[in-house]
């Protein structure tokens, strides 16, 4: 089970839209532990994607959009935890891959793959 982060730019999710962001896919299995989840999110937010590798989410004030294969309530539940805790929830857009409309011009190369 990885996290794949990409920056991105110009991202719209159904009718809401975006300046600039990342867009992060999360497929935990079955059975992962809250803290392996709580462990990804927070390298969400500190992955230097930005101003030559020296800048995050956070110092850049973007915004993330998780997509989900399936419905998951404790990573949605933990997500939203550790944005509200360590960023800011309105920050943060977590949706479902098959149910949402997301759109966005990749900023990159830049795809991170982490696990």
């Amino acid at each position: 089970m990885s996290l794949i982060i990409q920056r991105a730019k110009n991202i719209v999710v159904d009718e809401l839209s975006f300046a600039n962001g990342s867009i992060a896919y999360f497929s935990p299995v079955q059975g992962s532990s809250a803290a392996y989840i709580e462990k990804m999110m927070k390298k969400l937010l500190k992955c230097r994607m930005w101003e030559t590798w020296k800048k995050n989410l956070v110092e850049m004030g973007y915004n993330s959009v998780i997509v989900l294969e399936n419905p998951n309530e404790v990573v949605l539940n933990i997500a939203q935890d550790i944005f509200a805790s360590n960023y800011k929830i309105e920050k943060l857009k977590i949706i479902l891959l098959r149910s949402s409309k997301l759109t966005y011009i990749n900023d990159g190369p830049c795809t991170f793959i982490l696990d």
